[in-house]
């Protein structure tokens, strides 16, 4: 079975704590340590490298319902469906959506998007503030920070080296408007109208 520890009703089942390599029914389950119910199903909190069915998923810990789905905070290497997805950290509902803050360097479907970290809605969709390399397409835009809305438009202030179209604009900063247009003080190296 492994090496465990916890406690057991009179009919062997499992009803606390515990931690080990196998699960109840001695199936190959990696490192893990939580709560479980007499039915042997996860309640609590727990980390390891797989999930209640076995399958492989990296480093990850958080809470988690009876259903075995996490509830809250989690960090790994390793999308719930075990596809890897880079590091990352935040909120996620009990579907396994992001639902509030978060950095890595990729979008919730695992597709490469440079460094990032900002604000996200429960559909994935940036809310607030961010900076990285890619836009939310993961096109290349060089860098920049500012403020985006729902749909990821620049709404404030931001500096960078390229316009939204990824074209080339030399370096700058100041005020744009929801449309992308200038609105206020900026220096640099060239003299442009921003686009959206």
């Amino acid at each position: 079975m492994g090496y465990y520890e916890g406690l057991v009703n009179p009919l062997g089942q499992w009803v606390g704590y515990y931690e080990g390599l196998v699960n109840p029914l001695g199936q190959w389950m990696g490192y893990y340590e939580g709560l479980v119910n007499p039915l042997g199903q996860w309640m609590g909190y727990y980390e390891g490298l797989v999930n209640p069915l076995g399958q492989w998923m990296g480093y990850y810990e958080g809470p988690l319902n009876q259903l075995g789905q996490w509830m809250g905070y989690y960090e790994g290497l390793e999308n719930p469906l075990g596809q890897w997805v880079g590091y990352y950290k935040g909120l996620v509902n009990p579907l396994g959506q992001w639902m509030g803050n978060y950095e890595g360097f990729v979008d919730p479907l695992g597709q490469w998007m440079g460094y990032y970290e900002g604000l996200v809605n429960p559909l994935g969709q940036w809310m607030g503030y961010y900076e990285g390399l890619v836009n939310p397409l993961g096109q290349w835009m060089g860098y920049y920070e500012g403020l985006v809305n729902p749909l990821g438009q620049l709404m404030g202030y931001y500096e960078g080296l390229v316009n939204p179209l990824g074209q080339w604009m030399g370096y700058y900063e100041g005020l744009v408007n929801p449309l992308g247009q200038w609105m206020g003080y900026y220096e640099g190296l060239v003299n442009v109208r921003i686009s959206s």
